[in-house]
């Protein structure tokens, strides 16, 4: 969007560890199961309040570690059998640190280790990776109306805020990538795809 950044991820395969940066500090109310207020805010990705809490489930289940470091907290997610039930279920432990640095005050940082690379290359083709050298942005004067993705990678794929939502099957030579697109609990799909399209020929005109 312009010059602003939504995130950072890198890999580094000899330690198989991915980070994430993320704009914005999670709060420890981001934790529980619960919308937030996320949709009406253009900095933020998420809006229904469980992205994170999916994605700690699904990786730790696939025998890899997560932690978040958000503010002063630490949060380490683990599985773990439930007391009451006898369940595998997701837990999460709370480590209170020292102040952050300035420069850190403002993101969020999630790692996750034991990442193959493989593992990494299937996640690579899911965001806009603002890193390929065959890849052009084009933004339009109007930066609410999104930008043009020019390039092989790129023809048919629909970007909202940088992930991938929406590929579909038609002789397009672009892409597209949107701020403000209504997507569904998977961010796969536009409940309103006439909108979508409208934005397009907005976009394109």
């Amino acid at each position: 969007d312009g010059d602003r950044v939504w995130a950072t991820i890198t890999f580094e395969p000899s330690t198989k560890l991915l980070t994430f940066r993320n704009h914005g500090v999670i709060p420890r109310a981001g934790l529980a199961l619960q919308p937030t207020k996320h949709k009406d805010d253009d900095d933020m990705m998420g809006c229904h309040g469980e992205g994170l809490k999916m994605a700690a489930l699904c990786l730790t289940r696939n025998d890899m570690m997560v932690k978040v470091k958000a503010g002063s907290d630490m949060w380490d997610f683990s599985i773990q059998l439930c007391s009451t039930t006898g369940a595998s279920t997701l837990h999460f432990k709370i480590q209170e640190g020292k102040q952050s640095r300035p420069q850190d005050g403002s993101w969020t940082k999630v790692e996750v280790s034991n990442v193959t690379e493989h593992k990494w290359l299937e996640l690579r083709r899911l965001v806009l990776d603002l890193t390929d050298q065959h890849t052009e942005i084009i933004h339009a004067r109007d930066p609410a109306l999104g930008a043009l993705l020019l390039g092989p990678k790129m023809r048919n794929k629909t970007f909202v805020k940088g992930i991938l939502a929406i590929e579909i099957d038609v002789s397009s030579p672009f892409g597209f990538h949107f701020t403000d697109v209504a997507l569904n609990r998977d961010r796969n799909a536009s409940p309103d795809f006439n909108t979508l399209c409208t934005k397009a020929c907005e976009l394109t005109a």
